[in-house]
């Protein structure tokens, strides 16, 4: 179910976002905010609504003959005023809330234990989330607690808007949000498929920073839907320090899959109860798998990249340049070199081309070494540094294969001299269709990683490019 808020604040505003909203699909109940209009009035509707006034209890009384669905009520309103709503409107259900604009507590639950001594059919957490953990602490309090609607507010807790039960507070437009971090009625619709889920999904999704760039929200969830699968797929920033929690949590909360970014690809691998061989030989995990209580890691990138560049050159015997030595590196040298290419690691910082390069037995150089190699000539250049031109248009080689591994945007600078250069170029949405697909073989038993899973998964990615 989803709540639109009515924000006002002018009357002319109110009845505006009132008939918007009751023409709306899949809107199903409204919040009049009253406590944020030019004037307090209970204006018609052919919705049910919810009364929120914060902390106006005495105000409140004088709507509540207007037979409004639910009346919202601080945790701190008086006993004998919740008590007496209860006997004075019987048809008016009570919703407690507590709210915390600056952090999520670390007791959630001795709050909420507090506020059930007060009478109501439904409790109402809200708290900031600062970190992708905190979203994952208010989805556990609310799990097996039918009457609590648990919400993180802020970027970082927008999971909670997709989860939280009996409904999502939903704005028809960003600019009419009640709160932080509110998902639009169409982006809950087109994007997660909120209408279509008759039961709690199982969760994946994708954790590092910076992942804004992603677009696999966008096209995950969609293939989900595509599939039938109850599933859905969300994007959450996590930092190094948060990581070891937040997989607890996750494992609590019941997920089931996780990609993975930088700068988690290594960092993520001893906090993993099983590494699938590719992955320990490279040294990056991309892909999360939880069975059965236990987090194993693979890695689905290697095979994908160098998939991208067979599909135009066959690397045995060529020269291959990597410019970076991140997870998405040490995932194409592996791969490259298995393959029968002659690998050159070369990065800004020179040690950790070193490191890699002594892993893996190939040569290595910091970015300004790329001169050098252009002299030796090279065949294939490839870059997997977060740079969108890490190097001079000049030290392109004129009729080589040159791959980008970001995502977006589809041109960058790097692609674009290589194409004014006469090169073929493998774009970075390649990659991730390659990668993307067989991550869903991986979560999904019997999904195999067939052209129609690419096909369905490229012509979606390349629509938000």
């Amino acid at each position: 179910m989803l709540c639109v808020p009515i924000v006002g604040p002018t009357r002319q505003e109110v009845e505006r976002q009132i008939a918007a909203a009751e023409a709306a699909k899949g809107v199903q109940l409204l919040e009049f905010r009253a406590d944020l209009w030019d004037e307090v009035y209970f204006p018609r509707s052919t919705l049910p609504v919810i009364l929120t006034l914060r902390g106006k209890w005495n105000e409140a009384r004088r709507f509540l003959a207007s037979s409004p669905a639910y009346i919202d009520l601080m945790h701190d309103t008086p006993l004998t005023f919740v008590e007496e709503v209860g006997r004075e409107f019987p048809r008016v259900k009570r919703i407690i809330s507590y709210h915390n604009y600056e952090k999520t507590p670390e007791n959630l639950s001795a709050a909420l234990q507090q506020m059930r001594q007060l009478p109501a059919e439904l409790y109402k957490v809200v708290c900031l989330a600062n970190c992708s953990n905190d979203a994952l602490r208010m989805v556990a309090l609310s799990q097996n607690q039918p009457d609590l609607l648990a919400i993180s507010m802020g970027e970082r807790g927008q999971i909670t808007r997709l989860l939280a039960r009996p409904w999502s507070f939903a704005p028809l437009v960003s600019e009419e949000a009640s709160a932080l971090g509110q998902l639009t009625v169409e982006e809950l619709h087109t994007i997660y498929g909120r209408d279509s889920l008759t039961e709690t999904p199982t969760l994946y999704g994708l954790i590092g920073n910076p992942i804004a760039g992603s677009p696999s929200h966008l096209t995950h969830n969609r293939l989900m839907q595509q599939l039938g699968l109850t599933a859905r797929y969300s994007k959450m920033v996590v930092d190094p320090q948060e990581l070891p929690q937040f997989l607890e949590l996750a494992k609590q909360v019941g997920w089931r899959g996780l990609s993975v970014t930088i700068p988690l690809k290594e960092l993520v691998l001893p906090h993993l109860d099983q590494i699938d061989e590719k992955a320990r030989a490279i040294g990056a995990v991309n892909t999360i798998l939880f069975r059965e209580g236990h987090l194993i890691g693979y890695n689905t990138d290697a095979a994908a990249a160098l998939d991208a560049i067979e599909s135009r050159l066959a690397v045995a015997g060529r020269r291959m340049v990597i410019l970076g030595a991140g997870g998405a590196a040490r995932a194409i040298v592996y791969e490259a070199q298995q393959r029968g290419a002659d690998i050159v690691v070369l990065n800004r910082t020179v040690e950790r081309a070193k490191s890699l390069a002594a892993e893996r037995g190939v040569a290595y150089g910091d970015l300004e070494s790329l001169q050098q190699e252009c002299l030796h000539g090279y065949d294939i250049l490839v870059n997997a540094t977060p740079d969108p031109m890490p190097i001079s248009a000049k030290q392109i080689l004129p009729g080589s294969l040159v791959m980008e591994t970001k995502i977006r945007p589809q041109m960058n600078p790097f692609l674009e001299s290589a194409a004014q250069r006469g090169c073929q170029i493998v774009c970075g949405y390649e990659m991730f269709v390659n990668q993307a697909a067989e991550q869903f073989a991986l979560w999904f038993p019997g999904c195999a990683a067939t052209g129609a899973l690419r096909r369905s998964l490229e012509q979606e990615v390349v629509k938000h490019l």
